[in-house]
């Protein structure tokens, strides 16, 4: 009996030991598959068979408020004020979520939520404004009362006594209001113009105290670069699929994670990992935490396939260079190596990695921008998705091309805007010139062509460049009066190619003859030249070789790049579309920018679609018959 009692106790024993070990490894495969927000499982599929799911953020639901949090602390200083148009130092702590560390400046080119007006933000949140007080909403506050007449003209013309936040300061200044409207004090009373509301509490105000603030864009008031997304009411609750330049997905290429390695992983070359600065397959020769990936089960890719093999590897042990424009040395020029499958407004990041129980955590990494350029992708990290074994995982593009092996099912992406791609952006006067580099490729023989260089003819583009700017190979032409940077370039298009003067390969020529540095100085100034001052200055043979100088560099150059909006590498149309921009607004400009010029013109976009338009009109061959 006792011998009985004591095969049971034994028995059952092993049962608990057996079932202890079970809900560790599953409770391991729980944390895994456990996301730290809203997430959707969508399908992916062959041809011939089913690939299994993809787990992915559910950005009809997401919002930037509902991301982790950050993990780390941090700070940056704002020694570049002065070039990029608005204050860059800000203090972060841990457990702060991104609104509260990224400005308006910063998304303005990924989501472009300077679009927005409140009253758009409130249809997407459902925030009841009404409750919301003026002293939560510091950009109003921070407008002087000529600014506001300026945004919101209405408010010039009602009654001051309708208008009671500004009635109040006015009082507090002295000014008799009586009926007077707010432009006839501004005009009696000149001082007034320098006034701002924050001079005054504007907790007791609510929104609607302000005629139409709900209806006015937020790219309208003056700074709205400086402003962090949180001091902005409702803007962290809006959908990120949702935002005036949704989240798009980047290509679809999906692999599934075949092993998952530590930091001891060393000399790793088929990476898939890297930065838009410098590709995505940066070798790896040490601490090499990775995902080793594989083609998904069932696909019908071959077993050589450009996925088998392949590591994604942490960030958390490797940087790369990143970065742009005035902005790419900020934190020494690094950030972690990682991917884009979500294009440009973060990064994806493998982080965490454990062999152990062979799960992984991922985490974004966001930048700073400005309309000169962007830093590194290091602010960061936020925890995003976790994985293990065996889970499908999302790539993006893959070696410039969207991996056909697998395709995730329709209604997953977001298509791409309409609308040019958002905001104060990443414009910059053209970069110092670059030596004259041939073409990778042999000149298009076609007859009648002068130099091609990469499929674009020379004379093709600047013959569009011209008509666009209103003459035909004119090089006495004489473009309209611009300034970009802020103000601190200005000049003229002058000649056939429409060099813009304020351009260091412009005035190192020009400067080269007598009286030039004269002749510059007074086309900075607002100056038309004349025929004749162009012939002696700038001519017609220094202009040809300016052009080759200037745009068979930018051609090659941009060959190499990823286009953010296809995922592919620039050709054909795009390829000249954006040498375009470049040649506009500058190297470092954002892709597709809608950076306007003072007289607001043409945005950087609407300027290479242009060309590009006016260029296939004649099939860029304008000098044959």
């Amino acid at each position: 009996m006792q011998l009985i009692q004591l095969m049971q106790r034994i028995f059952i024993f092993m049962w608990l030991l057996v079932f202890v070990y079970v809900v560790m490894v599953d409770t391991g495969s729980v944390l895994a598959a456990t996301q730290p927000f809203s997430t959707q499982t969508n399908a992916v599929a062959s041809a011939a068979s089913s690939l299994g799911t993809v787990v992915l953020p559910d950005w009809e639901e997401l919002s930037l408020s509902d991301l982790s949090p950050i993990l780390t602390g941090g700070s940056i200083g704002n020694q570049w004020n002065e070039t990029v148009g608005y204050d860059l130092a800000r203090i972060w702590s841990p457990g702060e979520h991104p609104e509260d560390i990224l400005k308006l400046g910063d998304l303005a080119e990924s989501f472009a939520a300077q679009r927005f007006t409140l009253r758009e933000i409130r249809n997407r949140t459902g925030i009841d404004l009404g409750t919301v007080a003026l002293s939560q909403f510091p950009l109003l506050g921070e407008q002087t009362l000529a600014g506001l007449v300026e945004v919101i003209p209405r408010l010039g013309i009602l009654p001051v006594q309708e208008i009671l936040p500004i009635a109040l300061l006015l009082k507090e200044e002295g000014i008799q209001i009586k009926a007077r409207s707010l432009r006839d004090i501004l005009v009696q009373d000149t001082f007034v113009a320098d006034l701002q509301l924050n001079q005054i509490d504007l907790s007791s105000f609510s929104m609607a105290t302000i005629p139409e603030l709900e209806s006015t864009v937020l790219q309208d008031f003056q700074n709205w670069q400086s402003q962090l997304v949180a001091q902005v009411p409702g803007l962290s609750q809006v959908p990120l699929g949702q935002m005036p330049s949704p989240i798009t997905l980047m290509g679809n290429a999906v692999a599934r994670i075949d092993l998952i390695w530590g930091a001891t992983e060393g000399q790793r070359t088929r990476t898939i990992s890297g930065s838009y600065k410098e590709g995505f397959a940066v070798p790896c020769e040490d601490s090499c935490a990775h995902l080793e990936l594989h083609n998904p089960e069932n696909s019908n890719a071959e077993e050589d396939g450009q996925l088998m093999g392949r590591q994604w590897i942490s960030g958390q042990y490797q940087s790369v260079v990143g970065g742009s424009g005035c902005l790419q040395f900020l934190n020494g020029g690094r950030e972690p190596t990682g991917r884009h499958p979500f294009g440009e407004v973060f990064k994806v990041v493998v982080w965490e990695t454990d062999e152990t129980t062979d799960t992984a955590e991922t985490a974004l990494f966001f930048r700073l921008s400005s309309f000169c350029g962007d830093s590194p992708y290091f602010l960061g990290p936020f925890p995003f998705l976790n994985y293990q074994r065996d889970d499908l995982i999302l790539l993006g593009v893959v070696d410039g091309t969207v991996d056909n092996t697998s395709e995730i099912t329709a209604d997953l992406s977001q298509p791409l805007s309409s609308q040019p791609s958002a905001a104060a952006n990443s414009h910059s006067s053209l970069s110092e010139s670059l030596p004259f580099i041939p073409s990778s490729r042999k000149p298009n023989t076609r007859p009648c062509t002068s130099a091609v260089f990469d499929g674009i003819s020379l004379d093709g583009l600047v013959t569009a460049l011209s008509r666009l700017h209103g003459n035909s190979r004119n090089y006495q032409a004489v473009g309209e009066y611009v300034c970009v940077q802020g103000g601190g370039s200005c000049g003229r298009g002058i000649g056939a190619n429409q060099t813009m003067s304020y351009t260091s390969q412009f005035q190192k020529q020009v400067q080269e003859n007598p009286g030039g540095r004269e002749w510059l100085d007074q086309i900075q100034q607002g100056y038309a030249p004349i025929e004749a001052e162009i012939m002696q200055f700038y001519p017609p043979q220094v202009q040809d070789q300016a052009l080759q100088n200037a745009i068979a560099p930018l051609i090659s150059q941009t060959q190499q790049e990823l286009d953010p909006h296809t995922g592919r590498f620039f050709t054909g149309d795009r390829l000249l579309e954006r040498v375009t921009q470049k040649w506009l607004g500058g190297s470092s400009s954002k892709v597709d920018s809608d950076y306007r010029d003072s007289q607001e013109h043409l945005t950087l976009h609407e300027y290479g679609v242009q060309v590009r338009q006016l260029y296939n009109a004649t099939g860029g061959n304008p000098t044959c018959p």
